[in-house]
């Protein structure tokens, strides 16, 4: 039964519950019984790991059985007031177990049978019981810290007793802190707060992003492995999820659990994302890797894809009535619009020769839309902020659409040239054409006056100087040739 004192509480009613526990006859038979099993084991471990040539399997008996003991001892445990012993207990056993290891490494011999596997089980000892310390010992958002931060401290183990078995160690801590991370996500729970920024999310997930990469750094040393490119990916991770969640934080007003259905909330992650490629991508010149590849072509992806849902569909204000501000330029339309433009523009330039094909031309595709709906929002903004609804289109407001359709082809024609991108050149001609129907179709029909005569003179005017700066690059190429 549960070493609890409550069946002696109307015994003695007045005396604190961890002075009832110790008096317990049930518990002094367990403590006794449990601490002589232990000890028993332990140290025939410790002699068999030094004197007998099945020292692993006495090793791993004599570290186990303890740690198992403590375990049951704990779990079988309703006293609050004992948590501080068992986890004094557990960190007292892990440097014991340390210094086991220690003892090991200096006392067998190099060809000593078994003597790795031996040294590998009181070094995986002594992690497992700081573990147990910590999770006893400390609360969720402290452990997630602790954990993260042990296996950096693994990792520095491993750079001077390179063993094999500490690399999946710390793979296996690092494991379960994410699992930590996963079950509570707020970190903190009720007690997260309202603070933007300098909260528990940001320890929480910022100390395991630097202490990962860390790790990776360390592990790196002696070899580029599977456990080391594990820490890449999750340095990668955390460190994305630590400005990921403080945006959602901060903008819904510290409540965690909210919905991020705006376009200002999601603007920002996909700046993130696009950003996030970019710089993975330059690291990845800088010092290589498949990880680091692999994760600057999936956040591209990512971004490119929410750029198509979300920006141009889902939650583009002229269909989801959102806000845009009251300011004609500086507005929510330049980190919705105008930025993933200019990010997706670089990421198109600086892949090409580097990524697939496919993935240079959607870049330079959304970019050039994303330009394009900038543009044609910033005019609706000029006439119907701080909401874009479709509606009423006034006269002046359909012209300004023609005028700035003809500058952003010209601007993507020049580019084209300037570049050698056939894409940018071919989106020009099609914003051109598209802009010739619009000035015959809709201008002709929904214009009157000085606007419709202004329309055609627009047009004109950059027809010819269309074809004239052709007919230029023509002959320059013939006179080159």
């Amino acid at each position: 039964m549960p070493l609890s004192p409550d069946i002696l509480a109307d015994d003695i009613a007045g005396d604190p519950r961890l002075l009832n526990a110790l008096q317990n006859p049930q518990t002094d038979s367990f403590l006794r019984f449990g601490t002589g099993f232990a000890a028993l084991f332990a140290a025939a471990g410790i002699l068999g790991s030094l004197r007998s040539a099945g020292r692993w399997a006495l090793a791993a008996a004599g570290t186990a059985t303890p740690l198992v003991i403590l375990a049951i001892a704990y779990l079988r445990t309703d006293i609050f007031e004992l948590e501080t012993l068992f986890g004094s207990v557990a960190l007292a056993m892990a440097a014991g177990f340390a210094a086991l290891t220690a003892l090991l490494e200096t006392r067998l011999a190099q060809d000593a049978r078994h003597r790795d596997a031996a040294i590998a089980a009181y070094a995986i000892a002594s992690i497992a019981a700081l573990v147990g310390g910590m999770a006893i010992l400390l609360e969720h958002g402290w452990l997630v810290v602790g954990l993260a931060l042990l296996t950096t401290a693994i990792a520095w183990v491993e750079t001077r007793k390179p063993l094999p078995v500490l690399r999946w160690l710390a793979v296996a801590v690092a494991a379960l802190c994410c699992e930590m991370v996963l079950r509570e996500p707020s970190i903190a729970g009720d007690a997260l707060g309202t603070t933007p920024v300098f909260n528990w999310l940001l320890y929480g997930y910022g100390v395991p992003a630097l202490a990962f990469g860390l790790t990776a750094w360390l592990l790196g040393h002696r070899a580029r492995d599977l456990p080391q490119q594990i820490f890449e990916a999750l340095t990668i991770v955390f460190t994305l999820a630590t400005i990921g969640v403080l945006i959602h934080h901060a903008m819904n007003g510290g409540d965690f659990y909210a919905d991020a259905d705006t376009l200002r909330e999601q603007s920002l992650y996909t700046l993130l994302a696009l950003a996030g490629a970019l710089g993975l991508q330059h690291l990845h010149g800088k010092t290589g890797g498949v990880v680091i590849d692999a994760a600057a072509t999936l956040l591209g992806a990512l971004g490119m894809l929410g750029i198509a849902a979300v920006h141009l569909v889902l939650f583009n204000p002229l269909f989801s009535g959102e806000p845009i501000g009251s300011n004609a330029i500086f507005n929510l339309l330049i980190p919705a619009y105008l930025l993933p433009a200019i990010l997706c523009g670089a990421l198109a330039a600086l892949s090409r020769g580097k990524r697939p094909a496919w993935y240079v031309k959607i870049a330079a595709t959304l970019a050039v839309a994303l330009a394009f709906a900038w543009i044609n929002l910033e005019v609706r903004a000029l006439f119907h902020r701080p909401r874009l609804d479709l509606g009423d289109v006034l006269d002046a407001e359909l012209y300004a659409y023609s005028a700035v359709w003809l500058i952003l082809g010209i601007a993507l024609l020049l580019a084209g040239f300037r570049t050698g991108s056939r894409l940018l050149r071919n989106a020009s001609a099609a914003l051109v054409a598209l802009t010739i129907v619009k000035v015959f179709v809709i201008d002709m029909d929904g214009l009157t006056g000085i606007w419709r005569a202004l329309s055609f003179l627009g047009l004109g005017v950059v027809l010819i100087g269309i074809g004239a700066l052709y007919q230029r690059l023509l002959k320059g190429a013939a006179t080159a040739e």
